[in-house]
């Protein structure tokens, strides 16, 4: 059994380690794991900055985009790469229902 779809926020790297630390413990009482491969920090930042978070041995990655229930993260807070990757996923919905027959859909 895992825990899924958790963020922890925090004022400083500091804290976020101790966070996670604490966390990574709480889990491990409730025998749950986490998924290192699939845990990351970022930094929501004007500009560009690491963190280095360690948990059991284990370095976090540092990720500047990630895909968080759906909706695509940056560590430098703008919304143009979610917007470009919504408008690709419908344009390839329009392109896949012409491909199947439907040329024009009007409403009224």
């Amino acid at each position: 059994m895992c825990a899924n779809d958790t963020v922890i926020l925090a004022q400083t790297a500091e804290d976020l380690s101790q966070n996670v630390g604490r966390f990574h413990e709480a889990v491990k009482r409730h025998g749950l794991t986490m998924n290192w491969r699939k845990t990351s920090t970022m930094v929501f930042s004007r500009e560009p900055t690491e963190c280095k978070i360690e948990v059991g041995g284990v370095q976090i990655e540092h990720a500047w985009e990630t895909v968080y229930l759906g909706i695509k993260l940056s560590e430098n807070g703008r919304i143009e790469s979610e917007l470009e990757r919504r408008i690709g996923r419908a344009a390839t919905v329009v392109g896949s229902l012409r491909k199947n027959g439907l040329r024009e859909y009007r409403v009224g």
